[in-house]
């Protein structure tokens, strides 16, 4: 089986459907924020909701997720499920998994289970690590609650430069810039 969004689905075949025989899976409906708690920041959505949708319900509440990818378009368990989701030089923070507090995954089970395991890790289980980096080989993401941070604004500045010593560049300016993009 491999999981498809309401816009895409990922290219790798780490989970692919097997030809006629194979099951695809929607999250075009998972597409609900289901609460923004202010008092403890944090925000609980399925996995169909996109980037867009998340980023303005925190802001209705005055919070903000502090990492994410440039493309709205993107739902949190596509981008959870893909390993979309970032990197860093800094350790911890660049990543919209960093922010991950709770996920619910679906997951095959035997007949005692009715063929489907449902499970809900937090950040008192050592397998949420895993889980929430797991590109999808663990079970289907279905729901996510993400901590967010009070409302903030982030400047941009381009800047253009000879790239002749590039290589030397590159490790220096990420450490400088935590957001840092080069193109």
């Amino acid at each position: 089986m491999k999981v498809a969004t309401r816009y895409s689905h990922s290219i790798p075949k780490l989970v692919c459907p097997d030809g006629q025989d194979g099951l695809l899976i929607s999250t075009k409906f998972l597409n609900r924020v289901l609460n923004v708690d202010v008092s403890s920041a944090t925000i609980t959505v399925e996995s169909g909701v996109t980037l867009r949708q998340l980023i303005d319900e925190a802001a209705k509440a005055g919070l903000a997720l502090p990492y994410a990818p440039y493309w709205w378009g993107a739902t949190v368990g596509g981008i959870l499920g893909t390993g979309a989701h970032g990197s860093t030089l800094w350790g911890k923070g660049s990543s919209v998994h960093d922010y991950v507090v709770q996920l619910r995954l679906v997951s095959p089970g035997g007949p005692r289970d009715g063929y489907a395991k449902l499970r809900t890790l937090d950040t008192s289980n050592r397998d949420l690590s895993a889980a929430k980096t797991s590109l999808g080989v663990l079970g289907v993401i279905s729901q996510i609650t993400l901590k967010l941070q009070p409302m903030f604004k982030r400047s941009i500045t381009f800047t253009m430069k000879d790239d002749a010593d590039l290589a030397d560049q590159v490790a220096s300016f990420g450490y400088q810039h935590e957001f840092a993009d080069m193109l």
